[in-house]
């Protein structure tokens, strides 16, 4: 059985907005809209942040990424095994990178624009095993069977018992080629640990360059305004409250470090 990496996302909020919908029925629209343009943002980008062999890379990578949004679970997929070279000068190792840092980027994009844009945030987790899919019969129909799938959903469910809102990143992708890719990711940025925790989340903000931060090309200021709301919002919320106070101290630690005062979010 082929090997994938797998993110499976869990829309926080959820609920909310299927209760809203019955007062605005255009919110399926919206939210309709906001899945299709973040996927054309994707596809349309020319390459992610990195060396010369990222960008010369890009437009193949992103042909076998799929993004899928069910009800409040979205599932990015993309294949380890049996996936085209990029490059003939690169070694296995690199390529096995090269993969590894596009499929982080693209959640990291993912998560920044629809949080922006909806003002709902997901957490989820990452993991790679076997996984496999088809479309059975007929066009439209779709079968999966996928233990990186399970292993993914089973760290974002471990997360819901967490005063926190991110993106875990199972061990077994951190070993990938040996370790030394994980340890790489770790070097770059892309992988952070809390303090006193072995717990490897994905570095979100990572994936905003920063010649774009000082812009608001992504959607940094909606952001900012959509976690001041639901942090108002969930005052009183047993269990709800740690968890946005947790991601806003993880936005203001990324803002700050780019001098971006404005966009810290002051909810004391």
């Amino acid at each position: 059985m082929p090997e994938y990496l797998v993110a499976s996302l869990d829309l926080l909020g959820y609920s909310e907005l299927t209760h809203r919908f019955h007062r605005d029925p255009s919110i399926i629209q919206r939210i309709e809209g906001i899945f299709a343009h973040s996927l054309k943002k994707i596809h349309d980008m020319k390459s992610f942040p990195g060396s010369a062999p990222h960008s010369e890379a890009w437009r193949t990578i992103a042909s076998k990424l799929k993004l899928r949004l069910i009800s409040d679970t979205a599932i990015v997929t993309m294949p380890l095994t049996e996936r085209p070279l990029l490059a003939p000068n690169l070694s296995t190792e690199d390529e096995l990178a090269i993969w590894l840092e596009a499929f982080l980027f693209t959640t990291c994009i993912f998560w920044l624009w629809v949080a922006g844009k909806l003002g709902h945030f997901f957490r989820g987790g990452i993991s790679v095993g076997q996984h496999y899919e088809s479309e059975p019969a007929y066009q439209g129909n779709l079968f999966i069977f996928s233990q990186a799938l399970v292993d993914a959903t089973k760290l974002e469910k471990n997360q819901s018992k967490q005063p926190s809102v991110g993106i875990i990143i199972d061990s077994k992708v951190l070993t990938l080629g040996g370790g030394k890719i994980g340890d790489a990711l770790i070097k770059d940025g892309w992988v952070f640990f809390l303090k006193d925790e072995k717990i490897p989340y994905l570095n979100i903000y990572k994936a905003i360059p920063e010649d774009r931060i000082q812009g608001d090309a992504l959607p940094l200021p909606d952001i900012q305004q959509a976690l001041t709301a639901q942090y108002r919002d969930s005052v009183g919320k047993i269990g709800v409250l740690e968890k946005y106070d947790w991601l806003i101290r993880y936005h203001n630690g990324q803002v700050g470090r780019f001098g971006r005062t404005d966009l810290l979010v002051n909810v004391k």
